[in-house]
């Protein structure tokens, strides 16, 4: 009776073992737990392989545009004074004596700088007037005739005076060059550095007998500068 009683305890020890196997083998991963899965990236709006993320890549910078000034924003008489200082600059490396500045000469050089403007190019003649007629228009013919530098003849009219048109405050191609001129300075100095290119106006800055000279100019409104130099 013992034995019996012994069996049926041990069969219901192991009957008790077994389910509890069985369900601790259900939560361990019999088949019915399944691991959540590492999610896989997909692209931004919709499914599929993901998309790499892109290397930065550094773009060309665009060259900056170069800045205009406003022509109203030069002022002739710096220019005018700027084109003198350069002058006798040249003139002193020559040995030639400084140019000082006559107050009628200018008045005559800023008239005929703005008549060029008015009429859009650059020449002795404009409005009707040529060099020695505005001599003597501003009665200065007679005291602005020079000698020649030899010394054998007297120059007068286009002979004393020289011309010339730049562009001031924004970039222009000038020959196949690029030309900016942002202040006072550089415009007297490419004024400059036009006649000295040019014989004809080079032989006159340098005319060694002249000793006073009157220096206008016009800047318009799309930057254009009208420059006459009248030596007297």
């Amino acid at each position: 009776m013992a034995n019996k009683a012994a069996l049926i305890i041990i069969a219901v020890i192991a009957a008790t073992a077994m389910g509890v196997g069985a369900f601790v083998g259900l939560e361990l991963g019999g088949g019915a737990a399944v691991a959540s899965p590492t999610p896989t990236p997909t692209p931004e709006g919709g499914s599929g392989a993901a998309t790499p993320t892109a290397t930065a890549t550094a773009s060309a910078t665009a060259t900056p545009p170069t800045p205009t000034v406003s022509p109203t924003e030069f002022n002739r008489t710096k220019i005018e004074l700027a084109i003198q200082s350069r002058v006798n600059a040249e003139r002193e490396q020559r040995g030639h004596q400084s140019l000082r500045r006559f107050g009628v000469a200018v008045d005559m050089a800023r008239f005929h700088s703005e008549n060029m403007a008015e009429q859009g190019f650059v020449s002795h003649s404009a409005s009707g007037l040529t060099t020695i007629d505005r001599y003597k228009r501003f009665e200065i013919h007679d005291r602005c005739r020079t000698e020649d530098s030899s010394g054998t003849g007297i120059r007068e009219g286009d002979e004393l005076e020289t011309l010339a048109k730049v562009t001031a405050g924004r970039p222009v191609q000038v020959d196949g060059e690029r030309q900016y001129y942002r202040n006072e300075t550089a415009v007297g100095n490419a004024v400059v550095d036009r006649w000295l290119s040019e014989d004809a106006a080079r032989k006159k800055l340098f005319l060694g007998p002249a000793d006073e000279a009157g220096i206008g100019v016009v800047v318009t409104d799309d930057g254009g500068v009208y420059a006459t130099l009248d030596l007297c």
